[in-house]
């Protein structure tokens, strides 16, 4: 485990103070894009695990999970979580720009509402293995008025930004918009796309129409 940087101690703070309130579903978009494949033997990576949501899914549905957070607190509170649903997840304490990436190391990384650098995405793609899967949730900009999400645009993407950064890829859904949640709106882009080469291959069914009835 790598030591708390200051990033780290200020999240603490939001968990503690309770200024931060992570949702305790998974995430809508990953049990779409995963529904119809087997994650037995199949190794995943959570960027910012926060509170465990989503790491601890992946490993219900056999997935062996690492899952990488900068703040002692919410992998405390993700590590329960886990003990809770009988499942292993490697918890790993680390600032995200300090993880040691492997090269096609992962069948599946999911980013969920974490801020990546143009640096931070070539890496994140490659640690994807040929043919594996990037799901990626973020707030975006916008003239809205929305409840949720960074009070700075410097760490929301711009529209079609987060598209942009893994054009290279193949894009098995899109979309940015406004989305109602249960403490209000934000406005968010959500990504599912493989890294493949091949000129042409299997498409899982029906993400778009799937993710406009939620």
């Amino acid at each position: 485990m790598t030591n708390k940087s200051d990033q780290g101690a200020k999240w603490d703070e939001r968990y503690l103070s309770g200024e931060y309130r992570p949702r305790s579903e998974a995430s809508s978009l990953i049990k779409i894009a995963i529904e119809e494949t087997e994650g037995n033997g199949k190794r995943c990576l959570e960027v910012a695990c926060g509170n465990g949501r989503n790491a601890v899914y992946l490993a219900e549905r056999g997935y062996e999970v690492d899952a990488i957070d900068v703040s002692t607190i919410a992998l405390s509170r993700a590590k329960e979580r886990g003990e809770n649903a009988g499942v292993n997840v490697n918890w790993i304490l680390a600032d995200i720009d300090e993880f040691e990436f492997t090269e096609e190391e992962y069948d599946v990384i999911v980013v969920d509402f974490f801020f990546c650098e143009t640096d931070m995405m070539q890496t994140i793609k490659k640690s994807l293995k040929s043919g594996g899967m990037i799901i990626y949730e973020h707030h975006i900009r916008t003239e809205d008025r929305v409840d949720r999400g960074p009070s700075k645009d410097k760490y929301r993407f711009k529209s079609n930004e987060l598209l942009n950064h893994f054009r290279e890829l193949t894009v098995l859904y899109y979309k940015e918009g406004i989305r109602r949640v249960d403490r209000g709106s934000m406005a968010v882009a959500s990504l599912v796309a493989r890294k493949t080469k091949e000129e042409s291959q299997k498409y899982p069914d029906e993400i778009g129409g799937s993710m406009s009835q939620k």
